[in-house]
């Protein structure tokens, strides 16, 4: 833009962005390349906003002109309704329309709506070098589904040309029109999807956004049923080389998962072990023999079922109970319910010869 204005010297009062197309960005998400996604942006959406930044810093930093200055952005009507095919071109040309509405408030700030005023052109298909380049590239159903199935010879003959169509943004321009379209198809799809954004023909549009939401309805349940009938017809599936890609993909995805987990699980500590029982009794509780005998089994049965093998003899020094003894009745009832059946025939007289 500097470069330009150098030469000519002269600030444009009209600034037109028309770059853009998809020569050789068509087909589907799981065949087309990254580098196409990235090609497409940069040709459709950064060659716009890029520009118009430019241009509107030199118009805020020169006097006010006295007449109003325009910022025409270019579209499409993609940008309204979806096929497949285009999935690298839609999104571009729908955030060309998100710029025209936001920028449109946004030159508010520098005046009335008379300083300066944002458009947005939405033409539908037309005939360039880029569209037939466009052909030689683009999907099979994406052509059935636009109707451009066609030897190219005869696509020349019924395509719009590129005068007819510029013709038709220089009036809508002079019109002041917010969005032009350039058929009455374009106008039914931008009505059924213009939302909040600033009307031209007030009830007009109403009325053909009202017909549009019943027509396409019907528009969107033939698209999709001419999809899945593609899909079943062509077994549409991801190349070999990219399904070879997404099995990398997945098995470096797995291995990261395996070395974080494994990592995960050399870093945490170990469980620390289970304190031991304590099994002293309170200083001021005084027991009986049967009372003592009674506990230390209780007690053994705790310590048995915590594993604390080390609770053998504190059992004997604390209950004075012979170590010898209390070993030798415990190792014979290992499991608790024979100890205890067993404990329960116990005479007083068996009792008091294990306390002795």
């Amino acid at each position: 833009m500097n470069l330009v204005l150098k030469k000519y010297g002269i600030l444009p009062d009209v600034l037109i962005c028309t770059a853009g197309g998809s020569p050789t960005q068509g087909g589907f998400l799981a065949d087309i390349e990254p580098d196409a996604i990235k090609s497409c942006l940069e040709l459709n959406y950064y060659t716009a906003i890029f520009i118009a930044q430019s241009c509107l810093k030199l118009w805020l930093a020169a006097p006010q002109s006295t007449s109003t200055r325009h910022i025409v952005f270019t579209s499409s009507t993609a940008a309204f309704v979806s096929l497949p095919g285009y999935i690298a071109y839609t999104p571009t040309k729908t955030a060309i329309r998100a710029v025209a509405d936001t920028l449109r408030q946004e030159l508010l700030l520098y005046g009335d709506k008379d300083a300066y005023q944002v458009h947005c052109f939405f033409p539908g298909t037309f005939l360039t070098e880029s569209f037939v380049q466009e052909q030689q590239n683009k999907a099979e159903l994406t052509k059935i589904m636009e109707k451009s199935n066609a030897p190219l010879e005869e696509l020349r003959k019924r395509t719009e040309s590129v005068t007819s169509v510029a013709q038709k943004c220089v009036s809508g321009l002079e019109a002041g029109e917010f969005f032009t379209t350039v058929n009455f198809e374009g106008q039914l799809l931008l009505n059924n999807m213009r939302g909040p954004s600033p009307r031209h023909h007030g009830m007009y549009d109403v009325v053909i956004g009202w017909f549009a939401t019943v027509v396409w309805w019907f528009v969107r349940r033939d698209f999709d049923r001419q999809t899945l009938r593609y899909g079943r017809a062509h077994s549409a599936k991801p190349s070999s080389r990219q399904a070879i890609g997404l099995k990398i993909h997945i098995s470096y995805f797995i291995a990261a998962i395996l070395q974080h987990i494994s990592k995960t699980m050399a870093a945490t500590p170990p469980t620390p072990p289970t304190p031991p029982m304590s099994f002293i009794p309170s200083e001021d509780i005084e027991l009986s023999q049967e009372e003592c005998i009674t506990l230390a089994f209780a007690r053994w049965n705790e310590a048995s079922a915590a594993n604390e093998n080390s609770s053998k003899a504190k059992l004997a020094r604390q209950y004075e109970i012979p170590r010898s003894t209390l070993m030798n009745r415990i190792n014979g009832r290992r499991a608790a319910s024979v100890r205890n059946q067993h404990f329960q025939r116990l005479s007083l007289e068996e009792e008091k010869a294990i306390c002795a």
